[in-house]
């Protein structure tokens, strides 16, 4: 802006102009990081080389017919399925595109997450597949198969899990009357090898109970948060069978725990913790490492690591005087290059510390 170039307070216009980096992203074999951008003229996706910065415009943002209707196609968060293949949400809806931004598939309405989010090469990305975000499907990226989640039970569903060979597991189900404000939660299991559904218990939403993560592959039992006993909410095994909590698996004494990168790995490689500030802890000495150097370098910041760290990392970087600033990271030579900014305009050595 022109008063950030001149030196002067910044002005309350370009405080609020909806201009810069909102999200980013690497791709698993590190080529490429993938940026949505706000502009005054709408948004943008660049494509970003990691190799020297260049980067092109490969999604923006335009106005599409739906039926009688004109309604805005506007990208607002991206999400890598392959290394040559991107999930974008586009508010209303959600495609898979290829490196040059043409659609490869239809995903439905929004992109939850790849299904499983540790195997870098597969395809099967799991999605709202109806306006009320209620409805699931997995969609192969590489076929255009789509499977909708089907389970006979009624009600809202609000948690679910997968076991890592991508099978559907344990549900929870909201039920709630409109006359009635006794709204109940019910925790639903399918037996490994079995298509027929139990139910495990039903809960007052009021209860102190437990929530559903994620589910073996060996076996029957579930991984749950709880603070059943503790202090915190920790992750927990449960037997379903039994109705009990068996093994702590994650735990932290002053916080809770609130984000696992893999929920059905046999070891955990890292977990987010919230406290007065919120701490990813690494169980990884080589992400331990990394970390530890983005923390050193970047004071006073939240800073939230991806990527490869035997290569290159995105060091996402936040804090109260500072809306965010994407370096990248080579873990090899161990420097750290700027490579997007959510406000150019924004000097956070002259912004004032909560």
């Amino acid at each position: 802006s022109a008063s950030a170039a001149a030196g002067e307070p910044l002005t309350i216009r370009d405080a609020y102009a909806q201009v810069g980096v909102t999200q980013a992203a690497i791709s698993p074999d590190g080529r490429h990081v993938a940026a949505v951008v706000f502009t005054s003229y709408g948004n943008r996706v660049l494509l970003v080389n990691t190799d020297d910065f260049s980067s092109r415009a490969i999604l923006h943002s335009k106005t599409v017919r739906d039926g009688f209707y004109e309604v805005p196609k506007d990208p607002f968060r991206v999400t890598w399925v392959t290394s040559d293949r991107l999930a974008v949400d586009f508010g209303t809806m959600a495609e898979a595109v290829d490196l040059d931004g043409k659609r490869v598939a239809e995903l439905g309405t929004r992109v939850i997450d790849k299904l499983n989010p540790a195997a870098a090469g597969s395809p099967l990305m799991l999605v709202y597949d109806d306006d009320e975000l209620e409805d699931l499907a997995v969609v192969d990226v590489a076929t255009r198969k789509r499977q909708k989640i089907r389970y006979p039970m009624s009600g809202r569903l609000v948690r679910w899990a997968f076991d890592d060979q991508a099978r559907l597991r344990a549900v929870t189900l909201m039920n709630s009357a409109f006359w009635d404000d006794k709204t109940t939660l019910s925790h639903w299991f399918r037996p490994l090898g079995s298509d027929e559904w139990q139910k495990i218990e039903d809960a007052k939403v009021t209860d102190e109970t437990w929530r559903l993560l994620g589910a073996s592959s060996t076996s029957d039992d579930l991984v749950v948060a709880s603070r059943q006993g503790l202090d915190t909410y920790a992750v927990v095994s449960y037997d379903p069978h039994q109705h009990q909590l068996r093994e702590l698996l994650a735990g932290h004494p002053k916080e809770d725990i609130v984000a696992l990168d893999d929920v059905n790995a046999s070891t955990y490689r890292s977990v987010a913790t919230s406290g007065m500030k919120p701490v990813r802890q690494w169980f990884d000495s080589r992400w331990a490492g990394l970390q530890q150097a983005a923390d050193e370098a970047l004071p006073n910041r939240l800073n939230r690591l991806s990527g490869d760290p035997r290569g290159l990392v995105l060091v996402e970087s936040r804090g109260d005087v500072d809306p965010g600033r994407w370096f990248l990271l080579d873990s090899k030579a161990m420097t750290m290059r700027l490579m997007l900014t959510a406000r150019a305009e924004i000097v956070p050595e002259k912004m004032r510390p909560m």
